[in-house]
């Protein structure tokens, strides 16, 4: 509670099937109960620790697959338009939830196609964030498409949004289709779909692994849940490498990204090491550095950066980690003597 541990009692079911058994027999078989549950679930939608609401979430999309029609009616529709980002977000992980049944996926994608196409607003809003868990379309290619939509629609007013899930697919297996979606964006002839490009590049670089990675012990991610996204890939999975580096080499060579851009990257060189003293991100940033400096302007946009930061009044950085910095992104055999300058 606030950031401070207390101590608390916790009750568990024996055995995974019992809490679907429980709720399928409240809700099937104690019709008069609904209401109440239904009202339970909106206040915990309001909670703000995950480990509450999640799980209400996902209790709720299992009853959703029971009824879906009284599902949509008291719990999906009403928080889908609700004025709180955070219960729209509740109605997104329901409406994920019940994706997970056969017997539901296909009402669930067109529902949320619909939305990204003709919904309110608010109902965009939620499209979008159903659609970052990766269950709401029949493919990846799909979901980017409709993130599309709802990014580049009205001047751009939910850009946020869609490029945040877009980001959020890239935990996902198919992480090399949204990297391609992403460039197509870049070079779009359209402004408005080169500006999602754009932002989904710097917001990629700015998410940290637990932003965006769901309760997935299995995942290759899941043991550098503090890292910002882009190493951790560039770790787990070095074939993203050169297609982040390009996207990143895009956003810091296009004059109305270049700034954000440019702290963005601050930010990832300084997760090398930790407040404590101890190694962060450096396996990370050895793999993605390298391929950022591949030409003399890329080397003197670095050199400039790591001088910023050794000199900024609030922080600054130790000669030695800019040294290490340097090192780490120009191998000994391509040093040119710049490394010198941050001896």
């Amino acid at each position: 509670m606030a950031g401070t541990e207390v101590p608390a009692r916790l009750i568990w079911y024996r055995g995974s099937a019992l809490p679907s058994a429980v709720l399928t027999e409240i809700w099937d078989r104690h019709f008069p109960v609904r209401a109440p549950i239904v009202r339970w679930l909106r206040l915990l939608a309001d909670d703000p620790r995950p480990q509450v609401w999640m799980r209400a979430a996902v209790a709720a999309g299992e009853l959703c697959a029971r009824d879906f029609d009284h599902g949509y009616a008291e719990l999906i529709r009403p928080l889908a338009e609700a004025a709180t980002p955070r219960r729209r977000i509740f109605a997104a992980t329901t409406l994920d939830q019940a994706a997970g049944h056969a017997s539901h996926r296909k009402a669930v994608r067109k529902l949320v196609d619909d939305w990204s196409r003709y919904g309110t607003k608010a109902l965009r809003w939620t499209a979008a964030m159903a659609l970052g868990y990766g269950n709401a379309a029949d493919t990846t290619e799909d979901a980017l498409d409709a993130l599309a939509r709802i990014g580049v629609r009205d001047d751009g007013e939910q850009l946020a949004v869609a490029s945040f899930n877009a980001v959020r697919l890239l935990a996902l297996p198919d992480g090399a289709k949204v990297l391609r979606r992403m460039a197509d964006w870049t070079h779009h002839k359209r402004a408005e779909y080169q500006d999602l490009g754009l932002v989904t590049t710097v917001r990629l670089a700015v998410t940290s692994v637990d932003e965006v990675l769901s309760d997935e012990p299995d995942s290759p991610l899941a043991d550098r849940a503090d890292w910002p996204l882009p190493l951790a890939l560039a770790v787990s999975r070095p074939e993203l490498v050169l297609p982040m580096a390009d996207l990143m080499w895009s956003a810091l060579n296009t004059a109305r990204s270049k700034d954000v851009a440019l702290d963005a990257l601050e930010s990832l060189l300084r997760s090398a090491v930790r407040g404590d003293g101890t190694e962060g991100t450096r396996p990370g940033l050895a793999a993605l550095l390298p391929a950022l400096a591949t030409e003399e302007n890329d080397r003197r946009r670095l050199d400039w950066l790591l001088r910023r930061m050794m000199n900024d009044p609030e922080d600054p950085l130790p000669d030695a980690q800019a040294r290490t910095l340097w090192w780490l992104a120009v191998p000994p055999k391509e040093r040119t003597g710049e490394e010198d300058s941050h001896g």
